[in-house]
């Protein structure tokens, strides 16, 4: 069976902490956050981010890449650059979830 990725977005941010993470990604655009700084930030368990990072990169909400200069992944909102391709459903939730609540009460 063939899942919509749309479906497959909507789903990984069904998890409060996935939009927890989610949200800091997004705020962290371009350089992402390494998955220390993620444990630290959220105070969560390294094999739970772990998990909710997989689902995530898996619905290319996320992505990860390795930067010489950290000895972790880095992960960053949305899909890998070679891919690059970013859904406008994404773009619209990132506009409605992180605008200052003046912007957003115009919605």
């Amino acid at each position: 069976m063939v899942v919509n990725p749309r479906v497959e977005q909507f789903s990984a941010l069904g998890q409060e902490d996935r939009l927890r993470i989610f949200r800091l990604l997004v705020r962290a655009v371009p350089d992402g956050h390494c998955v220390d700084d993620i444990k630290r930030r959220l105070k969560m368990p390294g094999s739970t981010l772990s998990h909710h990072l997989d689902a995530l990169t898996r619905s290319r909400l996320l992505s990860d890449f390795d930067n010489p200069a950290w000895p972790t992944l880095i992960f960053r909102f949305g899909p890998p650059p070679t891919f690059f391709d970013r859904p406008r459903l994404v773009l619209q939730l990132k506009d409605h979830y992180f605008l200052p609540p003046s912007a957003a009460a115009r919605y």
